[in-house]
């Protein structure tokens, strides 16, 4: 696990991905499952792979999914119906997201201090 220097406290990497994505833990490690596993995955797999209820995984693609983090795909049935398939968006779009959500922390911080 990486971590960063912040004064006299060290902070995990996946708690600055946590903070400024606003993600939960099963988000995080569904986000990074989807990033080091290239292509598309349904529920079922995703929820196979991780050994996690449907439903968490549901509700934590869901979550990542109005995060603009992944994206989702719909499968129609020949017979009817359909299901959704999942993929993470680039990494650097991700970046980008954290990027701009830090600058955004950096300001409020700033202000803080002016404010002193």
């Amino acid at each position: 696990m990486s971590y960063l220097s912040f004064a006299c406290r060290m902070l995990p990497v996946d708690q600055l991905l946590r903070c400024s994505l606003g993600l939960s833990r099963a988000e995080l490690r569904l986000l990074k499952h989807l990033t080091s596993n290239k292509g598309e995955h349904d529920v079922a797999s995703l929820s196979r792979q991780l050994k996690k209820d449907r439903t968490v995984v549901q509700r934590a693609l869901s979550g990542l999914f109005s995060k603009g983090v992944v994206r989702r795909r719909q499968i129609n049935i020949d017979s009817g119906g359909y299901y959704f398939v999942y993929s993470s968006v680039p990494k650097q779009i991700i970046k980008e997201k954290i990027y701009t959500n830090l600058r955004g922390f950096n300001k409020a911080v700033e202000d803080a201090i002016e404010k002193w």
